[in-house]
Formats: C-alpha cells, structure tokens, sequence
C-alpha cells in the first residue's frame, strides 16, 4: 500500500502558497528559505504536515474507528453513508 497519494504537481501550488504566507506573515525576503521560516514560526512544512494527517487516518482505519465515508469500502466491505466533509472525532 501506498500512502504516497498526492502527486507533487498538486502540492508544489500549496507549498508555494504555504511559503508566500510565512514571507508575509514574517515580513521576510522572498529569497529566504522555507526551512528557516518553519524553524522560526514552530511550524511544520506542508510535507509534514500531509504525511502526519495521512498516518492519522491509515492508523484510524487499521484500528476500525475511521468515520465511514461514502463510497469507500469498509473492512466488512460495506460501504459507509457518511459526507467527507464530517470531522474526525
């Protein structure tokens, strides 16, 4: 399995994004480096942050107590009739 879902074409916009925030946010030049903002702010880069939600979720749905979401199969193959925008408890 693979928890590598998103292509780096969909998170370049948002890391670029995410940079410009902390530029402005910090009133810094926009040749400054993104690791030295993060390291400044106590903020983790985008990168880290998707992988730490995603790990959430796959431990969520390894120890059953995922919110099913509709459309996705459940472990007992049924599928669940919850909207995706319902947060995790």
């Amino acid at each position: 399995m693979s928890w590598d879902a998103a292509d780096n074409s969909v998170l370049q916009p948002l890391n670029v994004l995410h940079k410009n925030i902390f530029i402005i946010m910090t009133f810094s030049n926009y040749s400054c480096h993104v690791t030295a903002l993060n390291k400044n702010l106590n903020v983790l880069k985008l990168n880290y942050i998707y992988g730490i939600e995603l790990a959430e979720i796959m431990h969520r749905l390894h120890h059953g107590v995922l919110h099913k979401i509709s459309g996705v199969p459940t472990q007992n193959g049924a599928h669940g009739k919850v909207s995706l925008c319902a947060p995790f408890q």
